[in-house]
């Protein structure tokens, strides 16, 4: 069962009054930045709870996964970013 959709970025900024309208029994909520995104993720973390990641290489989405799984807090809050590494290899983590 979905409970909430959170989507962030610039796709989530025209994403979400689409999802708005046919998610109609779920709540749907429009993050404008990581940080704030990860800290809300944060707090809705339980030991039942799933979170589905969905994002382009470029929004290194892993920071979410890695906060989440490992409690590790990323220095790093860029939105998009050139490097095609993983996050623990950048020298911004």
């Amino acid at each position: 069962m979905l409970n909430e959709v959170i989507v962030t970025g610039e796709s989530g900024q025209w994403l979400y009054p689409i999802l708005q309208a046919k998610l109609t029994n779920t709540k749907v909520s429009y993050i404008k930045d990581l940080a704030t995104l990860f800290t809300k993720l944060t707090a809705l973390a339980t030991a039942n709870t799933a979170f589905a990641f969905k994002g382009s290489r470029s929004a290194h989405m892993e920071r979410g996964l890695l906060r989440l799984s490992q409690n590790i807090q990323t220095q790093c809050h860029k939105t998009a970013c050139p490097k095609l590494i993983h996050c623990k290899e950048c020298d911004e983590f």
